[in-house]
C-alpha cells in the first residue's frame, strides 16, 4: 500500500472522487473517492479570508476533538502586475541564487570524492602485498580479515613484488650504481638480484644464518647482507607509513562524504521554498486570474485526524480543501499603525469524509508531496548515482571510516527456542504424536486478525467521519449567516 510513482497510480489504487461542480455536469477531481462530501462558496468584498481558514481549524481542533491537522498542500499563483508577483520574484530568485551554489560546492566534492577513493583503492592494494608478504618477527598487522588469509597466499611470491617495489621506489631501479641491479650491471655483482629475491628472511637473525650457508665470496654475502637489513627496515618503517596514510585518508574520507550530506540538508529547505515560490503555471492560466487585475489564486488542504479508540486502526478523517481568489488589499491596522495585506474575494470550501489507516493517510501525503519532492529527489538521485560509480568500494570505506555499519549476515543455523523442549529417547514416539495433534490446531496469523481489526473498524469510523465532517459544515454556514436546514 502506498507503493506507487506517479498520481495517476494512486488514483488508480483508491480511486477518483466525482461530484455535481457545475450545474448538471459531474466532474472528475484530484481527491480519493469518498460517499460523504460537501461544497460552499462565499463572497464578500469585505471580508477577510483568513478568518474561514482559522475558524474551521479551530472547529476541527477544538470543538471535534481532532488532536491533529496536518496541512497537506499549500500554492498560490498570482497576476503578473500585482504586488505579490513581485515580492515573490525577488524572493525566488535568492532562493535560486543559494541552490546554485550548494549544487556548484556538492559537484565539485562529488568529483574530488573520486579521487580519494582511488587513493584508497592503491593503498588498500598495496597493504595486501604487505598482509600476503613474509610476516616478520614481533610485528602485528592490523587487517584481522587479511590476516586470515595469510595461510591461502603465496609469500614468497608476495615477498618477491614487495622487494620489486624497494628496488624500483627506494633504490632508484638500474640507474642508481649503488642499488641491486646497479650493483649487479657496474660491479659485476651478477649472482645479487638472485639471491636478493631468493632469500626470505624475517628478521636481522635470519640474515647472518641464511647468508653464511651460500657458497659465495666474502664481499658478495656482505653486499647481501647490507641490502636485505636495508630491505627489512624499509618493509617495516613503510608499512607504518601506509598505515598512518590510510588513517588519515580514511578520516578525511568520511569528513568529506559527512560534508556532503550536510550540504545535501542544506539545500533541501530552498528548494521546497522554490517549489512553494514558483506560481502555479495551471491555476495562471485560469479564466478566474488575469495579468492586469490586482490579483492572486490560493490554494491549501489539510487534514484532521480522529481516533475513535485508544487501540483502534481506522481514523476518522476530515478533509477540507480551500481555494481562494482574492484580491490583496494594503491597509492599516489599528494596532501599530502598521500596513499589512488584507485578503478579501471568494472563498470555495469542499469538505470530505474518510475512515483511513496511518498507511493510507502517508501514502495520501505522499502523493501529494510528489511533485514538491521532485527537485529534492532529483539531487539525491544523482549524489546515489554517483556514489552507484564507484562501486563497493565505497561501502567498504564507510565500514572502515566508522560511518557505516556492516550488514549483519543471516546465521545458517537457528537457534532452538528458550521455551522449547528438546524430547528424545523413550519419549520420541509420544513427542511425535504431540506435534501431529498439534499441528491439526489452527494458529492466529497477526496479519489476518489486523485486516480483520481494520474491516470491523471502517464502517464506525466512516460514520464518525461523516457525522464530524458534516456538523463543522453546518455551524460554518450557521456562523457566517447562511441558509441551512
Amino acid at each position: 500500500m502506498g507503493d506507487f510513482k506517479t498520481k495517476e497510480e494512486y488514483f488508480n489504487e483508491y480511486g477518483r472522487d466525482e461530484f455535481e461542480y457545475p450545474v448538471e455536469q459531474i466532474v472528475e477531481v484530484d481527491f480519493p473517492k469518498t460517499d460523504h462530501r460537501y461544497f460552499l462558496i462565499m463572497e464578500s468584498p469585505n471580508a477577510s479570508v483568513e478568518e474561514s481558514y482559522y475558524w474551521i481549524l479551530n472547529q476541527m481542533v477544538y470543538d471535534m476533538g481532532m488532536a491533529e491537522v496536518i496541512k497537506i498542500t499549500d500554492t498560490y499563483a498570482a497576476s503578473e502586475h500585482s504586488t505579490f508577483f513581485n515580492v515573490a520574484m525577488q524572493r525566488l530568485g535568492h532562493n535560486q541564487d543559494k541552490v546554485a551554489q550548494y549544487l556548484g560546492t556538492i559537484g565539485k566534492m562529488i568529483k574530488d570524492l573520486f579521487q580519494i577513493v582511488r587513493e584508497l583503492r592503491i593503498i588498500d592494494e598495496r597493504l595486501e602485498i604487505y598482509y600476503k608478504s613474509k610476516k616478520l618477527d614481533g610485528f602485528k598487522y592490523d587487517n584481522e580479515e587479511w590476516e586470515k588469509e595469510r595461510s591461502k597466499a603465496n609469500e614468497d611470491s608476495h615477498e618477491v613484488s614487495l622487494k620489486g617495489y624497494f628496488v624500483d621506489m627506494a633504490e632508484g631501479g638500474s640507474k642508481n650504481p649503488a642499488s641491486v641491479f646497479g650493483m649487479a650491471q657496474q660491479l659485476q655483482y651478477t649472482t645479487l638480484p638472485d639471491l636478493f629475491f631468493t632469500l626470505h628472511p624475517k628478521d636481522d637473525k635470519d640474515i647472518s644464518e641464511m647468508v653464511d650457508k651460500l657458497s659465495v665470496n666474502e664481499n658478495l654475502k656482505w653486499v647481501l647482507k647490507r641490502k636485505l637489513v636495508n630491505y627489512l627496515k624499509w618493509k617495516k618503517n613503510t608499512y607504518k607509513e601506509i598505515i598512518a596514510r590510510k588513517t588519515y585518508q580514511l578520516k578525511y574520507f568520511r569528513q568529506h562524504y559527512k560534508v556532503i550530506k550536510t550540504y545535501i540538508t542544506w539545500i533541501k529547505p530552498y528548494l521546497r521554498n522554490i517549489s512553494k515560490l514558483t506560481v502555479d503555471s495551471k491555476k495562471r492560466n485560469t479564466p478566474d486570474l488575469i495579468s492586469a487585475f490586482e490579483g492572486a489564486l490560493v490554494e491549501f488542504e489539510i487534514l484532521g485526524k480522529y481516533l475513535p479508540q485508544d487501540n483502534s486502526k481506522v481514523y476518522a478523517c476530515t478533509n477540507v480543501h480551500f481555494l481562494y481568489r482574492v484580491m490583496p488589499q494594503m491597509n492599516y491596522h489599528a494596532e501599530g499603525y502598521q500596513r499589512g495585506p488584507l485578503h478579501v474575494g471568494e472563498i470555495k470550501i469542499q469538505l470530505r469524509s474518510y475512515a483511513w489507516t496511518q498507511e493510507q493517510i502517508d501514502a495520501y501525503q505522499k502523493m501529494r508531496d510528489m511533485e514538491d519532492l521532485e527537485l529534492i529527489a532529483e539531487i539525491e538521485n544523482s549524489l546515489s548515482d554517483a556514489m552507484d560509480a564507484l562501486g563497493e568500494d565505497i561501502e567498504k570505506f564507510l565500514i572502515e571510516a566508522g560511518e557505516w555499519k556492516p550488514k549483519e549476515q543471516p546465521s545458517e543455523t537457528k537457534k532452538q527456542p528458550q521455551n522449547s523442549i528438546s524430547v528424545s529417547g523413550i519419549l520420541e514416539p509420544f513427542s511425535a504424536l504431540l506435534s501431529n495433534f498439534s499441528a491439526l490446531i489452527p494458529k492466529s496469523n497477526p496479519v489476518n486478525n489486523e485486516k480483520d481489526q481494520i474491516k470491523r473498524e471502517e464502517g464506525p469510523a466512516k460514520g464518525i467521519a461523516k457525522i464530524k465532517t458534516w456538523i463543522v459544515y453546518k455551524n460554518y454556514k450557521k456562523a457566517h449567516r447562511m441558509i441551512t436546514w
